[in-house]
């Protein structure tokens, strides 16, 4: 941390005071907590910290040495101590540089935006049994015709609509005209029915492609188009970071 202003010296005394704090009190609570390992009860006293505010966004936890100087452990328990809050999602690692309380951006995540998109980056095609959330919304789809975007929205398609707008089935990017528009110049008009926000943990795939710290939820919007008799024929699903996204909906 760089002392370059007021706010920073009293920011590293404030946290100066919490580790002296530790120093002379490292084991409050030790009777009720005395089945847990010495690094949960360790993680544990920062977390607290973390929850108090004691500790900020983005601010650097104490390191492997001093918490070894704080608690009297090994710095195996102390390097384990770190991982734990790390492991909860407390936490993060920097390589090299050390561990620091986790960050919530909260970016307003417009659900218009996530429905007519254009499909910027490399596509997959295929044709598979429809997931249970497609189930739930397009019960009359067995198989469905999926478009799936790196870095993108995932569009599930009733197989009929292939036949209206046969570039669905091709890998190429759909940029300009979209999907939605391809459909409207044949004949078939989709509007929105419905939106479905569902918060979850994310998958191993979306924690790799989406470059996600341990322990991320994920909010997942699937949207719902129906043709003028209602019958639900394509559903658009975007996955994004719950904890750098809210979503937007504005009413008119």
């Amino acid at each position: 941390m760089a002392l370059t202003d007021t706010a920073d010296v009293a920011r590293a005394a404030t946290l100066d005071v919490a580790h002296e704090q530790h120093r002379h009190a490292r084991w409050v609570g030790t009777m009720t907590t005395a089945q847990q390992p010495p690094y949960a009860r360790i993680a544990a006293a920062l977390r607290a910290d973390i929850d108090a505010g004691v500790y900020g966004p983005q601010d650097a936890l104490p390191s492997q040495q001093q918490i070894v100087q704080l608690y009297q452990v090994s710095p195996v328990t102390a390097r384990e101590a770190l991982k734990e809050l790390v492991r909860v999602g407390a936490a993060y690692a920097e390589q090299g540089r050390g561990y620091y309380v986790r960050r919530y951006r909260r970016t307003p995540a417009d659900v218009e935006s996530l429905v007519e998109t254009q499909e910027l980056n490399e596509v997959d095609v295929d044709t598979l049994s429809a997931p249970p959330l497609v189930s739930d919304l397009m019960p009359d789809a067995d198989t469905v015709l999926v478009r799936r975007v790196s870095a993108g929205a995932t569009t599930y398609y009733e197989p009929s609509l292939a036949d209206v707008i046969p570039e669905a089935r091709a890998v190429a990017p759909l940029t300009h005209p979209t999907d939605l528009q391809l459909l409207h110049e044949r004949g078939v008009t989709l509007r929105r029915s419905r939106t479905l926000i569902i918060g979850r943990m994310s998958t191993q795939d979306e924690s790799d492609r989406l470059d996600l710290l341990p322990v991320t939820p994920v909010l997942e919007a699937a949207t719902a188009f129906a043709d003028a008799e209602g019958r639900i024929r394509l559903i658009r699903v975007s996955v994004m970071p719950a904890d750098l996204y809210t979503v937007k909906i504005d009413w008119t």
